[in-house]
């Protein structure tokens, strides 16, 4: 199904898939379905937000992986993050987490996108 969040200007579509997508799209993440908590909810950053970066061997502050990727300071709070029981599993469009990746024994894909909305004038 597809959610719209409009103070983010996006909508976020997930869709589950039995086989492993072939290509996935821009904006895309992809997770091992049967691994997540539920339900999987969509916020901004809070203060002191850790995630574990895939493929890093610990975990990392939000924060600092901003200011490593050199986002500025006003575009953070319009980053979507993807949260499922209390792990973050996704800096939406950026980078997904340790939680939730996909493994050799995954049965059951869970895709996200995020659907950037176009800014309506007038505002």
């Amino acid at each position: 199904g597809a959610t719209a969040i409009p103070a983010l200007g996006i909508v976020i579509e997930a869709k589950i898939y039995k086989t492993k997508p072939v290509a996935l799209l821009p904006d895309t993440a992809l997770f091992d379905q049967d691994s997540l908590a539920w339900p999987i909810y969509v916020r901004t950053r809070l203060p002191g937000d850790r995630f574990w970066p895939k493929g890093m061997t610990g975990s990392k502050k939000l924060k600092e992986f901003f200011i490593d990727l050199k986002i500025p300071r006003l575009d953070r709070d319009r980053i979507p993050i993807f949260v499922s029981g209390d792990q973050i599993i996704w800096v939406g469009g950026y980078r997904q987490s340790e939680c939730g990746k996909i493994t050799d024994s995954t049965k059951n894909f869970l895709q996200l996108t995020i659907i950037r909305q176009e800014e309506q004038s007038g505002d």
